[in-house]
């Protein structure tokens, strides 16, 4: 829209031509949603707006889930932060048929230092670090953004695609053999791809909304991952209704 609204209109036809294109970059607009930068930067996703609460301590959860966490420097863990990622993991153990197992067994390991955050491939380490673009939409901003849910979620799918010599990363990219280009970083690789659809299909689903066939595929593929009817991932609503609440 901003281009169109450069052209120098000087005659008829070229107000014809002003209105036409005028018409197809709202068309456009408005047929496929413009990609974010992040999932963890979509503000529903990064406060988990679209979980249920939890109803049990988020210490159960994660024991239930044989994950443990650890701060770098050993210091306690905020609660905050903990309910977070426990709220993450409940959804995780709850959507669909209830039978997903792949994101057990792990240790997240919370950082001090302020920069990215990653998986250790080959392990059961995930490394949760402070940042900038974490805080943006959380509400709490005391922890560095490491209580971001999005961000969360997009980590631990790194340790569910690459886990058991990447199984679930190579089922993923022979289904949806063309890439979702449902946000700019998710256009770095495959891997990161996965991530960003993961963290969006768990956080907020309507982000997969109106993305083109690539990521209508890649939403197939986690509903079948997860055994979920599509009613249950087409908004945020929906996600949050679809869940048993323990």
């Amino acid at each position: 829209m901003k281009n169109a609204r450069l052209f120098l209109i000087e005659s008829t036809a070229n107000r014809k031509l002003a209105i036409v294109l005028v018409t197809f970059f709202m068309s456009v607009s408005w047929a496929r949603a413009e990609p974010i930068f992040l999932v963890k930067l979509d503000p529903r996703a990064a406060r988990g707006t679209c979980l249920p609460p939890l109803t049990e301590q988020p210490e159960q959860v994660l024991a239930r889930n044989s994950i443990s966490i650890n701060s770098i420097d050993n210091r306690p863990i905020h609660a905050a932060v903990t309910t977070s990622l426990a709220r993450v993991v409940h959804t995780v153990e709850k959507i669909g048929l209830g039978t997903f197992k792949a994101h057990t067994d792990l240790k997240f390991i919370f950082e001090t230092k302020w920069g990215y955050s990653w998986h250790v491939r080959g392990t059961k380490e995930v490394h949760i670090s402070p940042g900038t673009q974490n805080l943006t939409n959380v509400m709490d901003k005391r922890f560095g953004g490491t209580n971001n849910v999005a961000l969360l979620a997009h980590e631990l799918a790194h340790y569910i695609s690459l886990r058991d010599t990447s199984k679930i990363q190579n089922k993923y990219t022979d289904f949806a053999s063309k890439p979702c280009r449902l946000t700019l970083y998710s256009r770095t690789n495959r891997i990161e791809e996965f991530a960003e659809v993961f963290a969006a299909f768990v956080t907020n689903p309507e982000l997969l909304l109106n993305r083109g066939p690539a990521c209508v595929r890649a939403a197939s593929f986690m509903a079948d991952l997860f055994g979920e009817k599509e009613k249950y991932s087409v908004s945020c609503e929906a996600r949050r209704k679809s869940l048993p609440k323990n």
